[in-house]
């Protein structure tokens, strides 16, 4: 906002003496006053409701302007964003999910978004998400040379439960691991840095074909691991019992009867209750 502009007079206080001060040289302190509330984006927070959903490139949600935001997100549907629309340096941008199920996600230097509108994550081998009661602040400024915007904070809120794809369950080499959704008790993860966190729990699974050493399950939320192996813990029941171990490589999460990981499992009837830990890229 512009600030109040007057006329100044050299003046005793009387206001019968003095002279009217060099106007023009006024006008330009006025103007620089005004530049630099500009370019601190305003000062004051500006409080928006949102619903916006679907897959949305260099966002620019209603009344979004270059004041720090606080976006209070409602939509029924998730939400896919790759950037904002603009920005200027300094600037903060905080997502709130109000919603119980939808979600947020945030792309990390997509393609989509133009330059200088990406976001640039903690966590870049798949997009960040905000569940109910999450949010992640953005703060605008440079990103390798260029501005754009640079993830600050990350709270993902609820644990995510993702929908069910029977792709994500298979057995090593020629064994195969058939898993309904019906079966799943519980799978679900959480994000926090480039930690992520996961725990699964699978009844009355069924492996089939030649036997082998291990079955695996997908990484969660579609992230890479930063390094080869971490471990996990896991309990069999079923054909195969006992407790297990697990390590995040490749694909996903392997689960292996013992530490030897030479030990073949028994075709059948399957459960697996497992949980670990991984440091992601």
């Amino acid at each position: 906002m512009a600030i109040t502009r007057s006329v100044w007079i050299d003046d005793d206080g009387s206001g019968t003496t003095g002279t009217i001060l060099n106007n023009s040289e006024l006008q330009k302190i006025y103007n620089n006053i005004d530049a630099l509330f500009a370019a601190s984006a305003g000062g004051a927070l500006a409080m928006l409701d949102n619903a916006d959903v679907g897959t949305v490139h260099n966002w620019a949600p209603a009344g979004f302007t270059a004041k720090n935001t606080f976006i209070r997100w409602t939509g029924t549907s998730d939400l896919n964003l790759t950037g904002f629309a603009g920005g200027v340096v300094g600037q903060t941008v905080t997502i709130a999910n109000y919603h119980a199920t939808a979600l947020i996600t945030c792309a990390h230097i997509s393609p989509s978004s133009a330059v200088g509108n990406k976001f640039s994550n903690v966590a870049a081998s798949a997009p960040t998400p905000i569940a109910a009661r999450g949010w992640v602040t953005f703060c605008y400024g440079n990103i390798g040379g260029q501005n754009g915007w640079n993830m600050i904070a990350h709270e993902q809120g609820a644990w995510i439960s993702p929908p069910f794809v029977a792709s994500d369950y298979f057995g090593g080499a020629s064994m195969t691991w058939t898993v309904t959704a019906g079966q799943v008790t519980t799978a679900m993860y959480r994000l926090s840095g480039r930690t992520l966190f996961w725990a699964l729990d699978v009844r009355n699974t069924t492996l089939g074909g030649t036997p082998t050493v291990n079955i695996i399950r997908k990484h969660f939320g579609g992230f890479t691991l930063s390094s080869a192996i971490m471990w996990a813990t896991c309990g069999f029941g079923g054909a195969n019992t006992g407790i297990g171990i697990g390590t995040g490589a490749g694909l996903g999460t392997a689960f292996y009867r013992d530490g030897t990981f030479a030990l073949n499992f028994t075709l059948g009837s399957q459960n697996v209750l497992g949980t670990g830990f991984y440091e992601i890229s």
